[in-house]
């Protein structure tokens, strides 16, 4: 089950945002997370983009192999505006599956994945 969610310079989202479903009230880090999380706010602020983000994530995880040309780059989407489209894109998913928690993230520009990492405890 996912526990956060981190993205950061993809679409609209120029800074690092999180979703996280760990409930704050939870003394134990390894309770249960929250059932359910509402995105909400006003038009164009970047709702969509949060599940567009979830996406990338899936899609270059399951597929880039298959779906990204070996030497044509990353097909990202960053903020459009000023410096930040020339700066990286940062992707993070924590689960827990079976009792074990795993970080698993990413960092990439338009050329190549930058760094990448799996943290399990």
């Amino acid at each position: 089950m996912l526990l956060e969610f981190r993205v950061a310079n993809h679409r609209s989202l120029r800074e690092e945002q999180v979703l996280s479903l760990e409930d704050p009230a939870q003394p134990r880090p390894d309770g249960p997370p929250l059932r359910a999380a509402a995105l909400y706010g006003a038009n164009a602020s970047g709702k969509s983009n949060v599940l567009a983000a979830l996406r990338f994530v899936r899609d270059a995880v399951g597929a880039s192999h298959r779906f990204w040309p070996p030497d044509g780059g990353v097909p990202r989407s960053p903020f459009a505006f000023g410096a930040w489209k020339s700066e990286p894109s940062l992707f993070e998913v924590t689960i827990r599956l079976d009792g074990v928690r795993t970080t698993f993230g990413f960092v990439l520009n338009d050329d190549r994945i930058l760094e990448e990492w799996l943290y399990v405890w």
